[in-house]
């Protein structure tokens, strides 16, 4: 994989003025850590930033991107498209489907004491930022998850817009497209 090697060893570049430049100028020639477990699929594509941490048997998808200082867990299959922001943490065997993008900080947790662990993000789903996803959840097809909320159960499919602690529906995703519709036809008639 020509495509890691380079990414191993190009230094991360800071962009840094004032008193802290010097630090950071010190800290870019350095070359940023990526560290890859065994038997990690990588198709080409995929952007790795720097400081990522990937555990065993994990598999990405094509065109995904994680951000830097995020860490994949063990088993993890992360689907195409799928993009994680700065800082996610993803427990052991957590599945991503398609088109899915996790906010900044977005931590998918693990029972300590069952082990249980898994949680599964269906297609086309957005999660906010500093979200924290119990484990066993499973969250549905076409859904929001509003910024700092904590999800305790599964949401279906279509869910529409949750959020809170702990997330609770806000909107379903049909009544917010009647709404626009009837908004449009009123602009159209009046």
């Amino acid at each position: 994989m020509p495509f890691l090697n380079d990414l191993l060893q190009k230094p991360f570049k800071y962009g840094a003025t004032g008193i802290f430049a010097s630090l950071y100028r010190e800290k870019a020639r350095r070359p940023m850590t990526v560290i890859i477990g065994k038997n990690v699929v990588i198709p080409e594509n995929v952007h790795i930033e720097p400081f990522v941490v990937i555990g065993d048997d994990v598999r990405l998808g094509k065109n995904c991107v994680i951000g830097s200082f995020s860490k994949i867990g063990r088993g993890c299959i992360l689907g195409r498209n799928v993009v994680l922001k700065p800082g996610c943490i993803l427990a052991c065997r957590t599945i991503i489907e398609n088109n899915v993008l996790l906010g900044p900080h977005v931590v998918t947790l693990r029972d300590q004491t069952s082990g249980i662990c898994g949680v599964e993000i269906a297609e086309n789903s957005f999660i906010g930022a500093n979200t924290v996803i119990m484990p066993g959840c499973r969250i549905g097809r076409d859904v929001v998850v509003g910024a700092c909320s904590l999800v305790k159960k599964s949401i279906p499919d279509n869910g529409g817009t949750w959020a809170g602690t702990p997330a609770r529906p806000l909107m379903r995703t049909k009544v917010l497209n009647n709404l626009l519709r009837e908004s449009a036809m009123a602009k159209l008639t009046g």
